[in-house]
């Protein structure tokens, strides 16, 4: 089933090195520019998308603008509140409390059910949040910002797949 979000590019996944040559020596894909890149991450990330990424201490592979629709590993973490289905980035949202006017529009745009509206205020659930930051940008009175909880870095050689660092 086709994703249903117009607002994605139809080719948002984006591979790199040896996975790249790959790819488009079968067909899969063709070379992208620079700047064709940095417009699909754009878009993508206007839309909603996650950025997820390998973890490779060696090398960057690949990165997959996630729609939350349609994303298994971001179905999980919202299905079963399973965080472990992703690698997630150093970063938990913060709200500040008293510049929150309760638009809901993070609650929206949280691809896996991290936000909601209590008492009129945008509240998080830290255990499922991915550190993805989609909800930062469209906070229309920046209440929502990104704060490092981790300085965790992946052991080199392990080749883990989720969100970047």
């Amino acid at each position: 089933m086709p994703c249903q979000c117009t607002t994605i590019p139809e080719y948002s996944c984006l591979f790199f090195g040896r996975v790249a040559d790959y790819i488009v020596e079968y067909g899969m894909g063709r070379r992208l520019t620079r700047d064709e890149s940095l417009e699909i991450l754009k878009v993508s990330s206007s839309a909603g998308c996650v950025h997820n990424t390998n973890n490779f201490t060696e090398a960057l592979q690949f990165i997959c603008n996630c729609c939350p629709d349609c994303c298994g590993f971001l179905e999980g973490v919202r299905k079963f509140g399973n965080i472990k289905t992703v690698n997630t980035s150093n970063f938990l949202c913060r709200i500040d409390a008293e510049n929150c006017i309760a638009c809901g529009e993070c609650v929206t745009r949280c691809p896996v059910q991290a936000l909601e509206l209590v008492d009129d205020k945008a509240c998080l659930n830290e255990k499922l949040c991915l550190g993805c930051g989609n909800c930062v940008p469209i906070c229309p009175v920046a209440s929502i910002s990104l704060v490092r909880v981790s300085h965790k870095k992946p052991v080199v050689g392990e080749r883990n797949i989720g969100m970047g660092y």
